[in-house]
């Protein structure tokens, strides 16, 4: 209970507070004649606090996320980066604005969208990459923990198949411990599962050549 009234607090009403706080700032030093500048900085300011706030949120949930923690730092420090970059251009641009010197507010427009898509952009491959991977590697050591209880069910089948030797009990092993995780499929572990409980049924011949063909077929 008290771990979610936190998170309400540190999701909801702090980012509230700084909205409400910042807006109240560029009101209280708004020039009598606020111009489209003045809108352009007060409405950036908010999205640069929504991407710190968004991010923390995001890390803070890292365990319901299909991404690793080390790639929402990379993003985080990566967004960072962002988030300064963007202050000191604000910053600079308005300062130049008063100085007088002459920079047209499209450039200034330009260059605010340049920095967010050469942040946002590399973020999302970054992410999805990430993702992707996560997922491929925790379907090998699913995949990998199948053939170890394959291989425990195919010691017990082969304690009951009399008629093979040692020798023969110890090649069929050997083809199924070599099975690869990243080629077992659902199907092909499927026909694995029903090969290993006919195993006491068959001679050695068609044990092996079965599951050559079924390693083959993967």
């Amino acid at each position: 209970m008290a771990t979610k009234r936190i998170s309400i607090i540190s999701e909801v009403v702090l980012p509230i507070v700084i909205y409400v706080v910042t807006i109240a700032l560029f009101f209280a030093f708004m020039p009598e004649e606020a111009g489209a500048l003045f809108w352009i900085n007060l409405v950036y300011t908010l999205f640069l606090e929504t991407c710190l706030f968004g991010w923390l949120i995001w890390v803070r949930k890292s365990d319901t996320k299909d991404v690793s923690s080390l790639a929402s730092i990379a993003v985080g420090m990566y967004g960072s980066y962002y988030i300064i970059a963007g202050v000191v251009i604000m910053v600079l641009y308005s300062l130049l604005v008063t100085l007088g010197v002459p920079i047209g507010l499209k450039w200034y427009i330009a260059i605010l969208v340049i920095i967010t898509l050469v942040w946002i952009v590399p973020a999302i491959f970054l992410v999805e990459a990430d993702s992707t991977h996560k997922q491929n590697m925790e379907h090998l050591q699913q995949n990998n923990r199948q053939i170890i209880n394959f291989s425990n069910l195919m010691k017990s089948a082969l304690g009951k198949a009399e008629n093979l030797s040692q020798t023969q009990k110890t090649r069929l092993m050997q083809e199924i411990d070599s099975i690869s995780p990243s080629r077992l499929s659902d199907a092909s572990a499927e026909q694995l599962r029903a090969y290993i409980e006919s195993v006491p049924s068959h001679d050695y011949d068609y044990l092996m050549t079965e599951i050559k063909n079924l390693k083959t077929t993967m």
